[in-house]
């Protein structure tokens, strides 16, 4: 795939194309150009996330349940999909603060979706009393960063995966609830994910 051997800027539209066997025609017709390519296939991946979201929630364990397994599992999941599609993770997190407008854009409604899922599995746990009353916006926004840093991590070092799930849902479930009332939330449009605007 050219996006994972050169990235989004080294990337060749001829070369996609001829690999794909694509007339530039067909090409056209459905996409503006490299980037719009670029982001629907990113979206694809996005897409996969969340429906393994919406499914985990449907499989949420009883309040008596193991609730540390539950997110281990979650955070498996997540790590499996990064895995199959390793490079063009890399490349989106990287993308994400190159200034693009279309970039920034995307990652922001993208961002706002994932939340979202976030945000009803964190609900039904608040409600159940499983999780103290925090703002589940905030905490979606700290649950996302973490995965996305945790996932970075992982793929670079190799380590133990089950270990490494364990350990992320056991600081997730711990650390997210100390954070939340502790921690101002940030502007909103940090909530909304523009890196642009929040000086990163």
């Amino acid at each position: 795939m050219q996006f994972a051997a050169h990235g989004l800027q080294g990337a060749n539209l001829t070369d996609i194309l001829r690999e794909a066997e694509v007339s530039p025609g067909a090409f056209y017709h459905h996409f503006r150009d490299k980037l719009d390519l670029f982001l629907a296939v990113v979206d694809q991946m996005s897409e996969r996330f969340r429906d393994m979201l919406r499914q985990s929630r449907e499989l949420l364990v009883a309040p008596d349940g193991d609730l540390v397994e539950w997110v281990a599992g979650v955070y498996r999941l997540m790590l499996q999909i990064t895995r199959e599609n390793r490079e063009l993770f890399v490349i989106y997190v990287r993308e994400i603060h190159s200034g693009n407008d279309r970039i920034n854009e995307f990652f922001e409604r993208d961002q706002q979706s994932m939340g979202a899922e976030i945000q009803q599995i964190l609900a039904e746990l608040i409600a159940r009393g499983t999780l103290p009353e925090i703002d589940p916006v905030w905490a979606s926004y700290l649950v996302g960063i973490l995965a996305q840093g945790g996932m970075l991590h992982q793929l670079s070092e190799e380590g133990d995966d089950e270990a490494w799930a364990r350990a992320m849902a056991e600081f997730t479930l711990g650390g997210v609830q100390a954070l939340t009332p502790a921690v101002a939330p940030p502007p909103r449009h940090i909530l909304r994910g523009d890196p642009r605007r929040s000086g990163v």
